[in-house]
C-alpha cells in the first residue's frame, strides 16, 4: 500500500490495481485518517473481487456501489449501526456526525453506510458529500497556511510506508543494491535516503 502527496480529493481517494501476485493499493494522502481507512476497505473490495479501479466512492458506478458496501459493512455492522440510530434523531447530517464518532469513520463512510441502510436518501448523502468536501478544503487550507511542517523526507517516509524502505535497507545493506539504486528506487537524493534508512532502523529494524 502507498500514499499519494499533493493531490486534490476531487481527482481520486483511492487506486487499486489487480494483479495476482503483487496488488497494489494507493490511497490520497490528502485525505483524513478516518477517510484512508474506508477508502483502502473500498479498495480491498476492488481487489477481492479482482478488478481495478480509479476511485473516488461514485455510487453511480456498480462495482463502486459494491466495494462502498464491503467497506460500510465491515467497519460499521448492521446491527450496531441500526441500534444506534434509533435512538438518535435529527437532520440527516447529524445523524451521520454521530455515527461517524462512534464508530471513527469519516463522516463520508457515515452517509454512505446510512444511504445503504436507507436512514437517508440520495439527496441527503449528495448534501453530506458537499459537506465532506468543504470542510476537509477548509482543513487543507488552513494546514498549508500554518508555517513549518514535516520535513520532505518524513513526508516521503509517510507515503513509501516502512515496509518498502525497509525492504530497499536490507537490500543496501546485504550488497544486493547499491545507494544509486536506492535512490531511484525510493525517488529520493542520497541524503534523504540515509535519513529514510535511519528513522527505518530506529523505530522498525530493531523489531525485525
Amino acid at each position: 500500500m502507498f500514499q499519494t502527496t499533493k493531490v486534490p480529493l476531487i481527482t481520486f481517494r483511492g487506486l487499486s490495481i489487480q494483479h495476482d501476485s503483487l496488488p497494489v493499493i494507493i490511497l490520497n494522502g490528502s485525505d483524513s485518517n478516518n477517510g484512508k481507512v474506508f477508502t483502502l476497505f473500498h479498495e480491498v473490495a476492488h481487489l477481492a473481487n479482482k478488478t481495478s479501479g480509479l476511485c473516488d466512492l461514485d455510487e453511480d458506478v456498480n462495482e463502486e456501489a459494491i466495494a462502498n458496501a464491503f467497506a460500510a459493512n465491515f467497519l460499521m455492522p448492521y446491527k450496531q449501526v441500526t441500534a444506534l440510530v434509533q435512538t438518535l434523531d435529527g437532520e440527516p447530517s447529524d445523524l451521520a456526525s454521530k455515527v461517524a464518532a462512534r464508530f471513527k469513520v469519516s463522516f463520508l463512510a457515515a452517509g454512505i453506510r446510512l444511504r445503504t441502510l436507507n436512514v437517508i436518501d440520495d439527496d441527503d448523502l449528495e448534501f453530506i458529500w458537499r459537506e465532506s468536501d468543504a470542510v476537509w478544503a477548509k482543513s487543507r487550507a488552513d494546514q498549508k497556511a500554518k508555517t513549518g511542517g514535516p520535513a520532505p523526507w518524513r513526508v516521503r517516509y509517510r507515503d513509501l510506508g516502512s515496509t518498502y524502505i525497509g525492504t530497499v535497507a536490507r537490500a543496501v545493506e546485504d550488497s544486493r543494491v547499491d545507494w544509486m539504486d536506492a535512490s531511484y528506487l525510493l525517488n529520493a537524493r542520497i541524503p534523504m535516503v540515509r535519513q529514510m534508512f535511519e528513522e527505518y532502523y530506529r523505530t522498525e529494524g530493531s523489531n525485525q
